[in-house]
């Protein structure tokens, strides 16, 4: 019953209408009661609704069977609910350029159930997403972040759990503002203290910060002792994609809901509240308007850090400035 009501509240903040086509699209690694309260959620409310169910992919940004693809094409609202992330794809990009409004499911099921999209959480992401508007943002903290990286005026893309027009994407429980510096002007150093998340297969809490070195748009070196700096050192090695280490997206979360400690969740940990996120890889998606294609896509976390736009204060030890 708690996933149908969660269920219910996002189609409504989806603006799903009746008549509309619907795919839910899961997997075999998914929770299988989740497809069956969103699918039963679309149909009370008078959508077309149409399951998609597959064998989970053994690796990120894969394309989905081409069948899976052509029927999400044809929908007018995709419920993403596949294990493995593939924003980054060219399949991603060929529904969303077809007119329909894509939501990804990501988070545990805890998050779906507490952190579904509300009016009062849209209009705080509205509110706080204009303060990222500007050209230089720089990021520092007492550990040693020092990092400063130019927007070259794209847009500042930010999410609230819900898509409301054509072409429109999102991820249910990811609360964040972001956007994509131009990919050669990211420069300095990133200490990263909280979570590192790349998929299934990379996904931790860091337990000793470690350095992230930007010269030119690119990380050049990745320093510290212990195992935290080493994974992610062998697992950017073992992608084997130069683009791997540029600069994607910068930004913060912005959901009071959310945590960073417990169970593995992208989505709390994206949403934190004043946890900056910093990541590396893919970004050519249209929302962020970036360049950068990649087989990888890496977010890494600073928290109780600044953040200033412009010279504006926006964030000071990991909280909103009023």
């Amino acid at each position: 019953m708690e996933f149908y009501h969660a269920a219910l509240q996002t189609c409504r903040a989806c603006r799903l209408e009746t008549g509309e086509k619907v795919v839910v699209f899961s997997d075999s690694q998914k929770n299988p009661v989740l497809a069956d309260a969103f699918y039963a959620a679309a149909d009370s409310l008078g959508g077309e609704v149409v399951a998609v169910y597959v064998n989970a992919q053994k690796a990120p940004l894969v394309d989905p069977p081409a069948a899976a693809v052509a029927a999400m094409t044809e929908a007018d609202l995709v419920f993403d609910m596949a294990t493995q992330p593939w924003l980054y794809t060219a399949s991603t990009r060929k529904i969303l350029e077809g007119g329909a409004r894509m939501l990804q499911f990501l988070v545990s099921d805890e998050s779906i159930i507490a952190r579904y999209p509300t009016p009062e959480i849209s209009e705080r992401c509205a509110r706080l997403a204009a303060r990222l508007q500007g050209e230089v943002v720089h990021i520092a903290s007492d550990l040693g972040t020092d990092l400063t990286v130019r927007r070259g005026g794209r847009p500042v893309h930010y999410q609230d759990g819900a898509v409301t027009f054509p072409g429109d994407w999102d991820s249910l429980g990811v609360v964040v503002c972001a956007f994509a510096p131009v990919e050669s002007e990211a420069d300095g150093v990133v200490v990263v203290n909280g979570p590192v998340y790349a998929g299934p297969d990379l996904c931790y809490h860091v337990n000793t910060p470690f350095e992230m070195v930007f010269e030119g748009g690119r990380v050049v070196d990745i320093r510290g002792e212990g195992g935290d700096a080493a994974r992610l050192r062998a697992y950017l090695e073992a992608v084997g994609d130069p683009n791997a280490y540029v600069i994607a997206h910068a930004g913060y979360g912005m959901d009071p809901r959310a945590g960073i400690q417990g169970v593995v969740d992208i989505g709390n940990w994206e949403s934190y509240d004043g946890g900056i996120n910093i990541a590396i890889g893919s970004n050519n998606i249209p929302q962020l308007q970036g360049r950068t294609a990649c087989k990888s896509h890496v977010d890494a976390f600073v928290l109780g850090a600044d953040m200033t736009v412009d010279g504006r204060p926006v964030i000071r030890n990991g909280r909103f400035v009023d």
